[in-house]
């Protein structure tokens, strides 16, 4: 399976830009979903041989309670079978990854090369991203054309702010010394400076100051607390007058200013607009406008409009959902996108399926001082990250923030199922149990 996981992460970092440049054909856009038919079969296989015993039950039930939500809310609004095919194909494609870890154990050299696969990609969105902020055409001011391998600038944002609390867990568990992590940290996090995600001031901070409180033993707090402060400090000297050179021209006024100026944040987020309005909305006015129209009904309320039906599609019309045009006027988001189509119950099983994944990270992070041990310690900070987006941005049809996030995570959490046999676990102890 490792050729699968390496690709899977090639794929999802690098064919969809491949294919928006021309350099490869339209169908290795489609190739993390035809690696998840390989590790669905793997999973299938193996699962059924070890009685799927690194999986919590708990997962079972929550996956199984989603299940139910999405047929309850399919067969309360007829749904469609083209919006039907194409919300399943959203949700799932990448959940097989998320078992894959529980039923075939993942090496540590294994994991080690996925991981350095993975910052090598990383590394690279840097200079990608200075190379398209320089070559933008006259007239495109905006960082939305920043992007990276990625396709979208504050995917690109996100997705690195996780890198960095990854980084910062393997440097508190002493995996890479302090120079190393302070530079890859300016490497992977400059493009957010490049492309203007005001979010990153929001974001790395609670990413970071989580990773370090989780990564951290009791007498060490307070001094990695600390230097978490001093390392945020010092990219904060970087990050602003970089975003100021580019944002000043238009704006008039820097990235302090538009944190500080009285009302200015607020609009930013909720303008007040309703549905029918032509008004520029806000990213909670999606929210504010989900709630109001699924409240018109109990089972909308409580199942959704059904799974894929308030979704664009590339697949073709027949695949639209019947209320996304209804809804197009609105920033889309992950919050807004599962009220709409699981409603609150949906909404509420997939929020707490995330904390329990953070919960299974802070476990392995205290107990597991390996290799599985250090990426737990990044995974909360991450998870919390991921959290803390979903009224922000869409993530679920995103592939990097859907393939890549399920996968470490399915790691993480079988980490703790395994115990003392660690889901990557060293050489020599696979070898002697092995043997024995």
């Amino acid at each position: 399976m490792q050729f699968v996981i390496v690709a899977m992460i090639l794929s999802v970092m690098s064919f969809e830009y491949l294919v928006f440049i021309g350099w490869v054909p339209q169908l290795l856009a489609y190739a993390p979903e035809i690696l998840a038919i390989a590790a669905s079969a793997a999973v299938v296989f193996a699962g059924v041989r070890s009685r799927f015993q690194y999986v919590r039950p708990i997962y079972w039930l929550i996956f199984g309670a989603l299940g139910l939500v999405a047929i309850c809310g399919a067969v309360a609004n007829l749904l469609e079978p083209g919006p039907l095919f194409a919300g399943i194909r959203t949700y799932l494609r990448a959940l097989p990854f998320f078992f894959l870890p529980a039923v075939l154990a993942v090496k540590e050299r294994q994991l080690r090369v996925q991981l350095l696969v993975l910052l090598a990609l990383c590394a690279l969105q840097l200079p990608l991203a200075w190379y398209q902020r320089i070559t933008m055409p006259p007239g495109h001011l905006t960082g939305d054309r920043t992007f990276g391998t990625l396709m979208g600038s504050g995917i690109l944002s996100l997705f690195l702010i996780c890198v960095a609390c990854v980084l910062t867990g393997f440097y508190l568990r002493r995996r890479i010394p302090l120079w190393l992590y302070l530079t890859l940290l300016i490497v992977i996090l400059l493009p957010t400076a490049l492309n203007e995600t005001k979010a990153t001031l929001v974001l790395l901070p609670i990413g970071l100051m989580v990773t370090f409180y989780a990564g951290s033993a009791r007498g060490a707090r307070l001094k990695n607390m600390l230097l978490s402060v001093i390392v945020l400090a010092g990219f904060m000297a970087i990050f602003i007058p970089i975003f100021d050179h580019f944002i000043t021209p238009r704006w008039g006024y820097g990235i302090v200013e538009f944190f500080t100026m009285e009302g200015r944040v607020e609009r930013h987020f909720m303008r007040g607009t309703e549905m029918g309005d032509r008004a520029t909305a806000g990213r909670l006015d999606t929210i504010m406008a989900a709630l109001s129209e699924l409240s018109k009904d109990p089972s909308t309320l409580f199942f959704g409009f059904g799974i894929g039906n308030a979704s664009d599609s590339a697949l073709g019309s027949q695949f639209v959902g019947a209320y996304f045009e209804k809804f197009s006027q609105f920033p889309t988001s992950t919050l807004a996108g599962l009220l709409l189509e699981f409603g609150v119950l949906g909404l509420g099983l997939v929020l707490l399926l995330h904390l329990l994944i953070f919960a299974d990270s802070l476990a392995v992070a205290r107990q597991d001082h390996g290799l599985p041990g250090a990426l737990a310690v990044g995974w909360t900070g991450t998870t919390a990250v991921i959290m803390l987006c979903f009224p922000y941005t869409e993530l679920i049809a995103m592939p990097v923030t859907s393939f890549l996030y399920w996968y470490f995570s399915g790691l993480v959490v079988a980490s703790r199922m395994r115990g003392v046999q660690s889901a990557v676990a060293p050489e020599p102890v696979r070898k002697l149990q092995a043997a024995t």
